[in-house]
């Protein structure tokens, strides 16, 4: 079957999660310029258009607002013949918090912070024929998310998700991103980062539906263009135009062999890590002895009567930023990389 020129997500808005029902939150991810956005675009306005389902574009910051509407509808007008003539507009409805969106001076739906999942709470009352939420770029290239994200994602889903006499009803959350790391809060919090393999298109989880996205016509384009050839040996590039994360490397993710000891313990986001040396190495796992002897806490959140906060330039602190700029640490997985880059302070 010949691939498309651009991104067809009608497979994946109707998949079923594990449980064999709807999604709430439905995922698309992959390289860039493959149509992601501009087809979720598309089936926002053509659902408004054939049933009047309106929707939410959600930005993560209140400076983000103005502007959604133009480059909501943009690109679907130079695309699209039947939408050539489209207006889309944008009134502030509570300042910095939400905006309302009109579709040809109709209203069609609302563009909210994230970070202000407080404000959205309170004016719940806004969202109660809203059937769609959409957030693109979930997976923040330079690394920036609010402050506690996914319980601040979880508040506002609620906040829409009630009304029409029910105290939850079904919205869809479509949430667009290119690869840029396994480690994002999403991927995370829903445990999808280890399910993750290399030929894996359509993922399923309790409540979520994820569609790995690669298009093969989007990735030429980006090796052929004058900036990919110039570029042609960056990681951008390469991220761009591959099924690879631009934030992720799986260097030093392996497990050295032979005789280990268990140096301490660290408590880091309520997860417990074990390093270990093997030789000349170190060791970062999940795998610890509970009543180990040397127990840290990175954070405040972590910290208790059995643990000691860990401070930069103390002999442990010193050691293992030694090892690491040495080549010297292995990893289990992505996550106990996060914790030591954390721990040394990269």
């Amino acid at each position: 079957m010949k691939e498309t020129k651009y991104y067809d997500g009608n497979r994946i808005v109707n998949t079923l999660d594990l449980d064999k029902q709807k999604p709430a939150i439905v995922m698309i991810a992959g390289n860039r310029t493959a149509g992601k956005t501009f087809w979720v675009k598309k089936f926002l306005v053509k659902k408004f258009l054939n049933r009047g389902s309106k929707f939410i574009v959600l930005q993560r910051f209140g400076y983000n607002l103005t502007g959604t509407a133009d480059t909501f509808i943009k690109d679907l007008k130079q695309i699209v013949p039947e939408y050539a003539d489209f207006d889309m507009t944008e009134k502030v409805v509570v300042k910095s918090s939400i905006n309302s969106l009109y579709l040809n001076g109709e209203h069609c739906g609302f563009c909210i912070s994230l970070n202000n999942a407080d404000s959205i709470k309170k004016n719940s009352t806004l969202f109660v024929d809203v059937d769609y939420i959409f957030l693109d770029e979930f997976q923040s290239e330079t690394g920036k998310y609010c402050p506690n994200e996914i319980d601040k994602f979880i508040s506002i889903y609620t906040s829409v998700a009630r009304g029409k006499g029910e105290q939850s009803r079904y919205v869809m959350a479509l949430l667009c991103s290119n690869n840029v790391s396994l480690l994002n809060p999403y991927y995370y919090s829903l445990g999808v980062a280890s399910r993750i393999q290399k030929d894996t298109k359509i993922l399923r989880g309790h409540g979520w539906v994820l569609e790995l996205v690669f298009n093969e016509n989007a990735s030429q384009a980006m090796v052929q263009s004058g900036i990919g050839r110039a570029f042609a040996n960056s990681d951008y590039i390469k991220y761009s135009s591959e099924n690879v994360y631009l934030n992720d490397s799986d260097t030093f993710i392996e497990k050295p062999t032979g005789d280990c000891r268990l140096l301490c313990v660290i408590d880091w986001e309520n997860e417990t890590y074990g390093i270990w040396q093997f030789g000349n190495f170190m060791y970062v796992s999940r795998k610890y002895d509970p009543n180990f002897r040397t127990r840290i806490a990175l954070d405040i959140k972590s910290h208790n009567k059995n643990t000691v906060l860990l401070k930069q330039h103390n002999l442990l602190y010193c050691l293992f930023k030694e090892y690491f700029n040495c080549g010297l640490f292995r990893f289990q997985n992505l996550r106990c990389k996060e914790m030591l880059f954390y721990l040394i302070g990269y």
